[in-house]
């Protein structure tokens, strides 16, 4: 979590502490659909109000990025209205589907993708010194 109160926050970049809000969201999310999947595997009626809440947070956080970024608003849409304006329960599938399309988001950016190295191919070693100015 970020604390504003830390002198150290004063001197980090805006994005620095943007990627953190916005990981932080997403560990609320993720910790808030794994007791709701506890609850429901244990055959006890869960409450999706938390869920729903944190998922909206997270979904608030990407907000900027998908209007700037989306050319088809529709799937946009459609998880905003689920997320905010859904007064029933949320299926699984919605809830997945939900989780999958704020991850996705999460990977476009590369706040959260894992395979962040270039293969390097031996073979291809001028090709190589060209890209970086080399040769």
């Amino acid at each position: 979590m970020v604390d504003f109160n830390n002198e150290a926050t004063v001197g980090t970049p805006s994005a620095n502490v943007v990627k953190i809000l916005i990981l932080q969201a997403r560990a609320n999310a993720l910790e808030s659909l794994e007791y709701y999947n506890k609850q429901m595997s244990d055959g006890v009626q869960a409450n999706q109000s938390t869920l729903k809440a944190r998922l909206g947070s997270w979904y608030l956080e990407h907000s900027p990025y998908i209007k700037r970024t989306e050319k088809d608003l529709e799937q946009s849409k459609e998880i905003y209205k689920l997320i905010f304006f859904n007064q029933k329960e949320l299926t699984a599938t919605e809830i997945q589907t939900i989780v999958n399309y704020l991850n996705e988001i999460c990977d476009n950016i590369k706040l959260t993708r894992i395979d962040l190295k270039r293969a390097y191919d031996r073979t291809l070693i001028e090709e190589d010194n060209k890209e970086n100015d080399l040769s």
